[in-house]
């Protein structure tokens, strides 16, 4: 068979293949084409969830009549005129296919008239010929757009689209993502002669809130955490659900990119990561966010439906969403479900918040200094389990009746288990005989990698931040710090001298989850009172895991995990050093008690 040029017609259908899928394909390019022309008010008419009609109808600039038939041929647009803007995309839509692809499958009429002419003209095309008939017509200043009749001469796709019901739900959630990238467009939603939907413009916050609400639920803002981060050219703002907001689906993630909606795994990935520590992996965390950045950083040319971007920073970007959300949620997670995880010693309930800067149980390896998150994977079950709870409930009643055989014990035993955490900085460790010691968590910790950080030596294995942080010292820190910054970078601390004052670029990795301000201080304040010992490694590693730990507290996964290393620091058992004996259960029984 010869090559030849497809015919228009045939052409365009193939096109509106990719482009309408069903009646809410239609809406979101003529939608998304009235928010490019400007339009403040859009006016959306469904009947019989459009399969019969699709009218959209705005108050934006309008088309000349000169530009109308234009206006419905293919690759026609008003939007892109260099190779140099498709890779500065400011509108929604740019393709220029949207208008001729749907014409192709319907009886479509546009019908227009900017702020300079005196009046409205009309175009109608059928999918029968392709034709275009111009005449005047009767119009206030904007467009509307009718579609009739979708996919009548295509049978196969019609016999595809689903109920009326189910056809219209698609619609509806469509211009609820749209009324939520927009906020001071007004927009209306009629089905079958009846007012459903409208989302009334909104200019402050305040107003944005309430229009969250109207798309989601009143429900989502009570249990969400307003957040705007600014960091260099990157901004993420909007609404983020709290642990208890996740939801059995991902009816509530609404996510944008310039003001474009998507659907992006990257993106997913990294909110979820986020929340990996909150809530069960068969939850979805609910969230309305905003990702604004240089239009040339970001290319959404690379979808048919623009549901999907490309980042030219991948990486960047992930970390960056990432590490904002972790910033919102952890201070959160302490405040609003301390009650709900915080110990009770009466029923045993034992979760507790993660730990910030718990370090990670192996180090890096000097080859592999990059940074990789790694969130801790703290979940409700990390917890131990009822039937746990009751058997040490059990023993520790046992225990009471016998206390007279509480007695000193070596830590040469070694048969000390965790039974309870205490007050989030120690563990309760016993023999289930008689023996009982608190291990402190602290001490454990510094131990552990006081431990790492020597073996690292002569110079720590250091992780860059994210985000670079202004240190906040006293002038003498300060002084101090900038003559000794070649030091500080052998201990794993990366700082740049920025004249007016001192950026932190990088810490240990063992400790980049630590209190980075307060790790940076305590250390600081150390070394400069004990200039003597600067030379010894020893005490250096010890200094590092000291203030590494200055704000430390553990859940029962984490102290588990100490414990753990403990042992295996100690060749199997626990050091007398972390451990204080109690020679008298009842004092746990009081507690019990209480």
């Amino acid at each position: 068979m010869s090559i030849h040029i497809l015919p228009a017609q045939l052409a365009n259908q193939i096109a509106a293949g990719e482009v309408v899928e069903r009646p809410a394909s239609v809406v979101k390019e003529l939608v998304e084409n009235s928010i490019d022309a400007g339009a403040r008010s859009i006016e959306v008419l469904i009947d019989r969830g459009g399969h019969k009609r699709i009218l959209v109808r705005d108050d934006g600039c309008g088309v000349s009549e000169q530009d109308l038939t234009l206006a419905l041929s293919r690759h026609a647009t008003s939007k892109l005129s260099t190779q140099d803007d498709l890779e500065h995309i400011h509108t929604l839509g740019f393709r220029g296919e949207a208008l001729a692809s749907i014409s192709s499958v319907s009886r479509l009429t546009l019908t227009s008239r900017p702020q300079d002419q005196d009046k409205a003209w009309q175009a109608q095309a059928s999918g029968r010929d392709m034709g275009v008939n111009v005449t005047p017509a009767a119009h206030p200043v904007g467009t509307s757009v009718e579609v009739l009749d979708l996919f009548f001469n295509t049978p196969a796709r019609r016999k595809f689209l689903r109920s009326e019901k189910t056809e219209f739900t698609h619609i509806d959630e469509l211009l609820k993502r749209l009324a939520l990238s927009h906020y001071d467009i007004t927009i209306k939603v009629t089905h079958n002669g009846k007012l459903l939907r409208q989302y009334r413009g909104a200019k402050t916050p305040e107003q944005y809130a309430r229009r969250v609400a109207a798309v989601i639920g009143k429900r989502f803002i009570e249990q969400s955490w307003a957040i705007d981060n600014q960091h260099q050219n990157l901004r993420l703002w909007g609404w983020l659900g709290t642990p208890q907001a996740a939801c059995a689906s991902t009816e509530q993630q609404y996510f944008y990119v310039n003001g474009r909606v998507i659907r992006d795994k990257l993106i997913l990935h990294a909110i979820r990561q986020s929340f990996a520590q909150f809530i069960d992996d068969k939850l979805y965390p609910s969230f309305v966010l905003y990702l604004e950045l240089p239009t040339e950083q970001v290319d959404v040319n690379v979808h048919p439906t623009k549901h999907e971007v490309r980042f030219h920073q991948a990486r960047l970007i992930h970390d960056y969403i990432q590490k904002v959300l972790n910033e919102v949620i952890q201070p959160h997670f302490e405040q609003e479900y301390a009650q709900e995880v915080s110990p009770h010693y009466h029923n045993y309930a034992v979760a507790e918040p993660e730990p910030q800067n718990v370090g990670e149980q192996q180090t890096r390896s000097s080859q592999s200094a990059s940074y990789q998150p790694t969130p801790v994977r703290y979940k409700h079950h990390d917890a131990p389990s009822k039937q746990q709870l009751a058997t040490q409930s059990q023993w520790l009643a046992d225990a009471q009746t016998d206390s007279s055989k509480a007695t000193s014990v070596s830590s040469a035993q070694g048969a000390l288990r965790p039974l309870q955490l205490l007050g989030g900085s120690h563990l309760l460790v016993g023999d289930q005989v008689s023996q009982l010691a608190l291990l402190d968590l602290a001490k454990a910790w510094q131990q552990v990698y006081t431990k790492q950080f020597i073996a690292q030596w002569p110079k720590v294995v250091s992780a860059p931040l994210l985000l670079p942080q202004k240190i906040v010292l006293d002038s003498e820190a300060i002084d101090w710090s900038r003559s000794h910054i070649e030091f500080l970078a052998q201990l794993g601390i990366a700082v740049r001298d920025d004249k007016t004052h001192l950026t932190l670029l990088a810490i240990p990795s063992s400790l980049r989850r630590a209190a980075q301000q307060p790790f940076i201080e305590q250390l600081v304040t150390i070394l400069m009172q004990h200039v003597d010992a600067l030379e010894d490694a020893s005490w250096l590693c010890q200094q590092l895991a000291i203030a590494g730990s200055s704000q430390l507290q553990f859940n029962w996964s984490s102290a588990l995990g100490v414990y753990q290393q403990s042992l295996e620091l100690n060749d199997g058992v626990l050091s007398e050093q972390l451990l204080t004996f109690l020679d008298e259960c009842v004092i746990l029984k009081g507690l019990k008690d209480d």
